[in-house]
Parts: C-alpha cells; sequence; structure tokens
C-alpha cells in the first residue's frame, strides 16, 4: 500500500504541526510503501500504517475525496 507526502503533510498541518509539515513537503518523496516507509516518518512520530488505517476509515482529510 502507498502513502504520499500529500497524506502526511495533510495530517501534520492538521495537527497544528506547520514546521514539520514544511520539513516534510521538502524531505519526503511523492510516494512511499508504508511497509518501507522514509526514516523521516520516525523522526516525526507518524506512523505510516496507522496514518493509511485512518486515511481508509475516513478519519483523515484525505478521505474526503473518496466516494461515498
Amino acid at each position: 500500500m502507498q502513502l504520499t507526502r500529500s497524506d502526511v503533510v495533510g495530517q501534520l498541518q492538521q495537527d497544528d504541526r506547520a514546521d514539520d509539515a514544511r520539513r516534510a513537503e521538502t524531505e519526503l518523496p511523492e510516494s512511499f510503501d508504508v511497509e518501507n516507509p522514509p526514516a523521516l516518518l520516525a523522526e516525526l512520530g507518524i506512523d505510516a500504517k496507522q496514518l493509511l488505517g485512518s486515511i481508509g476509515s475516513g478519519t483523515g482529510e484525505a478521505a474526503d475525496d473518496l466516494p461515498a
């Protein structure tokens, strides 16, 4: 399963972590596999699998774009 940079940036912005969001925007690749996430996610305290789950369950901002 894949996550995108914008998924991570959106979550950080939602959590009012603007500095971390800017860092993620500049340092993360456009997309990455949740089974092998970039080390930066751990530094930012983001669990890729948990974020993917929140997006898929409709609790993340990115889920707003999914059809009902």
